[in-house]
């Protein structure tokens, strides 16, 4: 069976926020956590699927682990500007 037949955290919640979208809803996707428990290829497939909203939404993921943020800068290069907060 596909991914989507059995969804993994997080799956439901992204098809439900890229639903609203196409239904014309005008609201932000925070991500938190999200990915940490991924190994890389993993983490980087997900940023992918992430990426698709952005021309559509304000996107922001939020996690503790800098093992990330390479991946996503590597992954969104040219597209979206992954950054660091601190503080």
């Amino acid at each position: 069976m596909g991914h989507l037949a059995h969804p993994q955290s997080g799956d439901v919640e992204l098809l439900a926020v890229k639903d609203a979208l196409d239904q014309g809803f005008k609201l932000a996707f925070l991500a938190d956590g999200w990915f940490i428990e991924f190994g890389d290829r993993r983490a980087a497939a997900g940023f992918w699927v992430v990426a698709d909203l952005a021309p559509k939404t304000l996107v922001l993921h939020f996690n503790r682990s800098g093992r990330l943020l390479p991946i996503a800068k590597k992954v969104l290069a040219g597209a979206h500007d992954p950054v660091r907060l601190t503080g």
